[in-house]
């Protein structure tokens, strides 16, 4: 069966990714509209779904929550903006007929499974390197947060 997991790490420097079934990944930054505010551009979001949904998909995003010192403000603007893209990319794939099943996934999960505990981003990186080699990953920002969200979909749906 030909599956494209589709994750997604819903922060404003986050990521969508695709990984195919050959261990091809596309990925693109976090799309956000040009205005005042910073928002997730829905509308990018669910182009992005038509564009890497050649076959059923899934989709997985990363289970974020606010953290002790963080504003009432900015926590909501923060699940405003998970609920944007999450609830973008389920709408479209479903309203495309292709949505197999659709997951959270815990960072420590991954980070315990893969022995990433208490390590920098380049480790995540070096894992990425071994678990896709077609893809050249890069120590970024926003290329760590494409490595988070790729981890648990890629155990969930290819487990060894």
């Amino acid at each position: 069966m030909d599956i494209t997991v589709v994750a997604i790490d819903p922060g404003a420097y986050g990521a969508l990714v695709a990984i195919y079934n050959n261990g091809e990944v596309e990925y693109e930054c976090m799309p956000m509209t040009l205005s005042k505010h910073r928002v997730v551009d829905a509308i990018r979001v669910g182009e992005f779904i038509d564009r890497v949904s050649h076959t059923d998909v899934i989709v997985v995003w990363e289970n974020v929550h606010s953290f002790p010192g963080q504003g009432v403000a900015s926590s909501f603007k923060f699940g405003l903006q998970t609920g944007l893209v999450v609830g973008a990319a389920i709408s479209r794939a479903s309203g495309n007929g292709v949505l197999l099943s659709q997951h959270k996934v815990s960072p420590r999960d991954w980070k315990k499974h893969f022995d990433l505990i208490k390590t920098n981003k380049e480790a995540a990186v070096a894992k990425m390197q071994e678990l896709l080699p077609n893809h050249d990953f890069s120590p970024t920002i926003r290329d760590d947060a494409a490595v988070g969200a790729v981890f648990g979909p890629k155990k969930l749906v290819y487990p060894d």
